[in-house]
């Protein structure tokens, strides 16, 4: 994992990672306090609210509970952001545990094009891994980029507005949460 940047945003840390497989990888680090802190993307939260956005009403089943209308999905779901949230830990990958709840994402799907700069500069900054290994990887990246030639490169200046999105979002529901506009209850 070669870190590219850091950064804050909406009071959010926030990590711009590049792979050795040619992506990029975003991470966002949530706060002990925040409605979303600990819990998995592919966990179901419960959202109760006065009227519910209509892209919720037509991706879930809208309930009545406690007499308020309501609607439960996953927050992976719930939370825009390039191929969905794919990564959830109390720490980055390869670092040890902290205050923060993080949430990744990555841009290695199709469309997304294989960049091999990015894998030649990563591998270089990969001490795990021997230099005949790096120079497999890297035939292998250069073939997956000539195969995907008409991809979508999602670069380091996409990866950031992806987290700051996701960063308005987080802080969104926080903010209605507090103002009780909003619930997050965890299914059990």
């Amino acid at each position: 994992m070669h870190i590219k940047d850091r950064f804050e945003t909406d009071g959010f840390d926030c990590v711009v990672v590049s792979h050795w497989m040619g992506y990029y990888h975003g991470y966002i680090g949530i706060p002990k306090g925040h409605p979303l802190y600990g819990i998995s993307p592919r966990q179901n939260v419960t959202l109760f609210t006065k009227g519910l956005p209509a892209v919720w009403a037509d991706i879930a089943n809208i309930s009545k509970i406690d007499g308020r209308e309501a609607v439960t999905l996953p927050i992976m779901v719930l939370l825009g952001i390039h191929g969905g949230i794919d990564y959830s830990a109390d720490c980055l990958p390869g670092e040890e545990p902290g205050d923060l709840w993080w949430y990744g994402f990555s841009t290695g799907s199709y469309p997304d094009k294989v960049d091999v700069t990015i894998s030649k500069e990563a591998l270089e900054n990969e001490p795990s891994i021997t230099l005949e290994q790096k120079e497999e990887v890297y035939k292998y990246v250069v073939k997956m980029a000539a195969i995907n030639s008409n991809g979508i490169l999602r670069d380091e200046k996409f990866i950031k507005e992806e987290l700051k999105s996701l960063s308005m979002q987080l802080y969104i529901i926080k903010d209605l949460t507090e103002n009780k506009l909003f619930e997050v209850a965890q299914e059990g």
